[in-house]
């Protein structure tokens, strides 16, 4: 067998076959640094990483000043998802080559993945990713033409990557510029396009974010920022039926302030209320949620309560991420001034009861099958039909027929339905 054969099972994707030609060619001439590197990237590929891990730290002994080989060892550990030891190949391979451009990129990758969540942007790995990308940037700028064509796709994960980044940061506009120009790159990228379309809608260019929006609504992630564009459009009913739809399936907080703020924006109070004290109930220590519960008490001119909610938010983001949250700065600056105006000192606990009770049925129980965990609720001479899901765990084993209860009604195409009922 023939190294050349051995090539066209590679370019035929037959790994197994190409590894099995490759070691029978080495048994020939065991220190061919060519032919084991050829055996340990039929390993990789065939995911047998342990095995690749051992060929290639083998060739580093043989060619200890290549910074091929170390970044070989790394690539094993990147496939496995072992971030710490990539890191550390990586680094044996740039310190051998500093301007090993596809390293550089992998090391980024790597440094992001292992920053966690908690004071993620402050993170001394986070910082330097950064630092990574930004020497790819202008390691990018200095190729000749035939070095941008050969490096074209991890240029696009360069630009990318940066892209993600700076959507952490909160940096629309250069969000936006590096994620165009991934797409330029790799038009059909799906992923790309999501961020870009994302990072659009953050930056209220939402036109330009529902024309690269991917089309695929399978995926929960597009059909959520698809309606976060169509709030943003005005189109306020569009994006509620998308979110409430959303939640029957995956109860997150982030859906439920969507919600919130949309009812806000009908100037339906109540529905706004309940939805950010839901938000709240699922995440007590997520600062927008608090925040967003904040802007809703302001608007209702719940003044105290307010002030209550904003420093809460503030103070969480701190605590978290230890940034502060300058939209809740301003929010309260606003209470205080209002406050301050208006010599305002006590909250009017009769404009939330009033608020929680509008749209509100009151009824009876009149058929309850315990086995199915459903039955009819009686109004005003009208049936409804509920189910034990709509009413507060810790109210279900009082359910019984003859129990009085309040309830919001709902049209469905079976019928008239109740949905969050409470016990009277």
């Amino acid at each position: 067998m023939s190294k050349e054969y051995a090539e066209k099972l590679e370019k035929d994707n037959k790994w197994k076959e190409a590894l099995n030609v490759y070691e029978g060619l080495l048994d020939n001439d065991e220190n061919g640094i060519e032919i084991q590197a050829k055996i340990g990237w039929c390993q990789s590929r065939l995911q047998q990483y342990s095995d690749a891990i051992q060929t290639f730290t083998h060739i580093c002994k043989l060619e200890p000043k290549n910074a091929r080989w170390p970044y070989m060892v790394g690539y094993q550990y990147y496939s496995m998802k072992n971030w710490n030891h990539a890191i550390e190949w990586f680094k044996r391979a740039l310190d051998l080559y500093p301007d090993y451009f596809t390293v550089k990129y992998r090391l980024a990758y790597a440094l992001t993945r292992v920053c966690g969540s908690l004071f993620r942007l402050k993170k001394a790995e986070y910082l330097e990713a950064m630092h990574h990308l930004k020497e790819c940037q202008q390691l990018w700028s200095k190729m000749s033409s035939v070095q941008k064509s050969k490096n074209r796709s991890i240029y696009a994960d360069v630009c990318f990557q940066q892209g993600k980044i700076y959507i952490e940061r909160e940096d629309w506009d250069n969000a936006n510029k590096c994620l165009k120009t991934a797409i330029e790159i790799n038009p059909n990228s799906f992923n790309s396009k999501y961020q870009y379309a994302k990072s659009l809608c953050k930056s209220g260019r939402f036109e330009e974010a529902s024309k690269f929006l991917p089309k695929d609504e399978s995926k929960y992630y597009v059909k959520e920022l698809k309606a976060e564009i169509l709030a943003g459009l005005n189109k306020h009913n569009e994006a509620l039926s998308i979110l409430l739809d959303c939640i029957k399936r995956r109860k997150r907080d982030y859906l439920l302030r969507q919600i919130a703020l949309i009812y806000l924006q009908l100037n339906n109070k109540r529905e706004a209320l309940m939805y950010a004290m839901k938000a709240i109930n699922i995440n007590k220590e997520n600062h927008k949620n608090h925040f967003v519960l904040a802007r809703i008490l302001f608007c209702m001119g719940l003044l105290l309560k307010a002030k209550n909610e904003a420093k809460l938010a503030d103070e969480l983001s701190i605590k978290k991420y230890d940034i502060e949250f300058h939209e809740a700065k301003s929010l309260l600056q606003a209470i205080n001034v209002a406050i301050a105006e208006s010599k305002y000192n006590n909250d009017d606990e009769k404009i939330l009861k009033e608020i929680m009770l509008q749209k509100r049925k009151h009824g009876v129980i009149k058929k309850y099958n315990t086995d199915k965990g459903y039955g009819f609720i009686e109004s005003n001479n009208k049936s409804y039909f509920f189910h034990i899901t709509d009413i507060p765990i810790k109210d279900q084993k009082q359910v019984i027929e003859g129990l009085h209860i309040s309830f919001e009604e709902k049209e469905s195409p079976k019928g008239m339905m109740a949905l969050n009922i409470t016990i009277d």
